[in-house]
């Protein structure tokens, strides 16, 4: 969907009493811009972290001196930055801008999948945040791809089109998506109407996310991403 509709949907919507702006007949923030562009971005991040929407993957190679991998920008080949002494991620579709809200697999060279937190294999292999792995058994010149859950791409809150800006997301994240956007936004008003609203939204966000585990919809399990690519979402 197109950024203009969703603006439109909250206009229209969950934020109409708000003082956003005063073109609300055309459905359009005439001078809101700035207040709820970083909600959205939230709201996307939100969105992609507690549903499983989105799938990337990059390539590790290890070095015996490191016993935990960061999935983070700055250990990847890619990255110019002179910060990390090994760079160890060596390939990723584009330059790894840091999207990966959880690794869900890990996939050794002969396209095995890893076990991962489980001390009864032989070479266990731990994710104690996130996105980190750590290896009991350090090894040189060995490579595995990570499979994790990535975020929307962030939306230019300074530089962008509402009539061109996709959100690439499926139909039925849109409610849980306002829901999120008006808790924060209402929120952001010092009143105590405005805590109540928060409220109020935070709550339906949570019960529809709710409502789409419980209808199948979704799967917070890392075997989910083959439900969203044989339905299209991925």
């Amino acid at each position: 969907m197109l950024l203009k509709e969703l603006i439109s949907q909250l206009v229209y919507g969950e934020l109409s009493q708000l003082p956003l702006g005063d073109d609300h007949d055309h459905g359009e923030l005439t001078d809101g811009y700035e207040a709820i562009m970083p909600h959205i971005n939230l709201a996307l991040t939100a969105i992609h972290t507690r549903l499983f929407l989105r799938e990337e993957s990059l390539t590790i190679r290890l070095d015996e001196s490191i016993d935990k991998y960061y999935i983070n920008p700055k250990f990847a080949e890619s990255n110019d930055s002179s910060i990390a002494p090994i760079k160890y991620i060596i390939d990723a579709h584009s330059p790894y801008l840091g999207n990966s809200l959880k690794i869900e697999k890990l996939t050794d060279s002969s396209g095995e999948d890893v076990l991962l937190n489980n001390s009864s294999i032989k070479l266990p292999v731990y994710t104690p945040t996130p996105n980190t792995l750590k290896f009991d058994t350090p090894a040189t010149d060995v490579e595995y791809t990570v499979t994790f859950r990535a975020d929307h791409p962030k939306i230019d809150v300074l530089e962008f089109d509402q009539d061109t800006e996709e959100l690439d997301i499926p139909d039925f994240a849109l409610d849980p998506l306002i829901y999120f956007i008006a808790s924060r936004v209402h929120a952001s008003y010092p009143s105590l109407e405005g805590t109540n609203e928060s409220l109020v939204y935070r709550q339906k966000f949570e019960a529809s996310i709710a409502e789409l585990s419980d209808h199948g919809l979704i799967d917070t399990s890392s075997d989910s991403n083959f439900r969203l690519e044989s339905n299209g979402w991925a």
